[in-house]
């Protein structure tokens, strides 16, 4: 049977058009029409396309939002998100077996902020030590289900985020010196407290101490924004 495409005023089921509905019948519905559109989309039609930007841009600058406090950034990244998400389709890359269209989506979002990360790394050399952790959070969980890696990389996300302002306030505060940085990003790197020591020309006794203070600070800076 042919399946038509979206008219221009398509839109997802509104609540109250579902109220009838359990909360776990509506979610079905919007998830059948999400992939439906998705569908269409991934054959190249426009329309379908656009009731899918309509319908899901609030929510996609939401996941940017949350993350970053520059608007235009947000919108920014939005934008890359569709541009990523149109290409992704039109490779057929989209299956609603493995996962939502909504977490396909945010799953796509999460790798262009990490692209962000990462190009915010090489401008933001004060905080190797930070980066290093997050790429080896990051590798250890390869191999990992799409819906479950996507979590964990939003995760990473918001997690380098908070540490990078964590350590900018330090640093601004004077509370986490050059040593410091240069003994968290050995350590961090897998050297022992030791040879970190005969790096830096310090006592392994001095690295112990430095290193635990540090990751205190830290500790209790990502605390005080929820995150433990």
């Amino acid at each position: 049977m042919t399946r038509s495409s979206p008219g221009p005023n398509d839109r997802l089921p509104a609540t109250d058009e579902c109220s009838s509905q359990s909360a776990a019948q509506q979610a079905a519905t919007v998830r059948a029409e999400l992939s439906r559109l998705a569908d269409l989309a991934s054959a190249g039609d426009e329309v379908a396309f656009e009731c899918l930007h309509r319908g899901l841009h609030d929510r996609v600058c939401a996941f940017f939002r949350r993350r970053l406090g520059n608007r235009d950034l947000v919108e920014e990244l939005a934008q890359r998100t569709w541009v990523e998400v149109w290409r992704s389709l039109d490779r057929g890359q989209f299956d609603p077996e493995r996962a939502s269209f909504s977490t396909y989506l945010l799953g796509i979002g999460s790798k262009v902020f990490l692209r962000h990360c990462r190009t915010e790394k090489r401008t933001r050399d004060h905080t190797p030590a930070i980066h290093a952790l997050f790429e080896r959070q990051q590798s250890d969980r390869e191999g990992e289900s799409s819906v479950t890696e996507t979590e964990h990389v939003l995760d990473l996300c918001s997690t380098l985020e908070a540490l990078r302002d964590c350590v900018e306030r330090a640093r601004a505060g004077r509370r986490l010196t050059a040593l410091d940085v240069k003994i968290l990003e050995r350590v961090l790197a897998g050297r022992s407290e030791r040879e970190t020591a005969v790096d830096i020309g310090v006592a392994p006794s001095t690295v112990n101490a430095r290193k635990q203070a540090a990751l205190e600070f830290l500790r209790r800076c990502l605390a005080r924004k929820g995150i433990r």
